[in-house]
């Protein structure tokens, strides 16, 4: 029965207005839904690298601190800024 009536729509000029819309709304919704799914990974990666340079960063870091492993007051001091005099 609902083929029938589906069918006698489409068959009409409203009926084909009908399904061009649908059709239409269906690209729209398509083409939105990649669009999102793009940005989302765009985002993603703006992150992985954010998430990587600060790494690279950090761990510079703590190989510039651990290069010197003498005593706190002894590279104070080389740098004049120990004050126990």
């Amino acid at each position: 029965m609902m083929l029938a009536v589906f069918t006698w729509l489409a068959g009409t000029r409203i009926g084909r207005m009908v399904v061009a819309a649908g059709v239409a709304m269906v690209g729209i919704l398509t083409v939105y839904g990649k669009g999102r799914r793009d940005e989302q990974r765009a985002e993603e990666r703006r992150r992985l690298k954010d998430y990587t340079e600060t790494r690279k960063r950090a761990d510079e870091a703590l190989q510039r601190a651990e290069a010197d492993k003498r005593p706190a007051d002894e590279r104070l001091e080389e740098h004049g800024r120990l004050r126990d005099e």
